[in-house]
């Protein structure tokens, strides 16, 4: 039984995902890094143009809390975004 995450794909999704995968390696991870890098910083720049900078920070400590309490109980099979 596929988990939770990718039961709402087909098996022609989850075939060209693994076909993918095999034909372009790291490479795909790469640029999926690269892209929520590009996110991170726009995201940074937006925040300090419209906010206050001890809000900004105070958010990001708060946040840094929460994503470290999360990667503590991750989900076994490897995942993107879940």
């Amino acid at each position: 039984m596929p988990s939770p995450a990718i039961a709402h794909f087909s098996k022609a999704d989850l075939w060209h995902c693994e076909q993918m995968s095999r034909q372009h390696g790291d490479q795909v991870y790469r640029t999926l890094m690269a892209s929520q890098a590009r996110h991170y910083g726009i995201y940074w720049v937006l925040a300090n143009i419209y906010c206050d900078l001890v809000a900004v920070t105070t958010r990001l400590e708060n946040l840094v809390v929460t994503e470290s309490e999360i990667l503590t109980t991750l989900h076994p099979e490897p995942r993107i975004y879940s």
